[in-house]
């Protein structure tokens, strides 16, 4: 049973990582201009595409050490 509550847990961790993926990409796709400093803006979108790299890199490792399903890999986009 404990082992059982920790894949649980496993999994609902590796969906909130990728949902957290999710929603940078799509601030990063949507965002616009962001304040009226143009370099402020482009080290916050450098901030979110550092971000996305460092959960794509997380995501990959519980991927391959708890043999998770991604279903992101089907779908690249998302």
């Amino acid at each position: 049973m404990a082992e059982t509550f920790r894949k649980a847990k496993i999994e609902k961790y590796f969906t909130s990582l990728r949902i957290r993926k999710s929603v940078l990409k799509n601030q990063l796709k949507n965002g616009g201009a962001l304040t009226a400093d143009v370099n402020y803006d482009e080290l916050m979108r450098a901030h979110k595409r550092g971000e996305i790299e460092a959960l794509e890199v997380i995501i990959q490792e519980l991927e391959q050490e708890f043999d998770l399903y991604n279903p992101d890999r089907d779908h690249p986009e998302v």
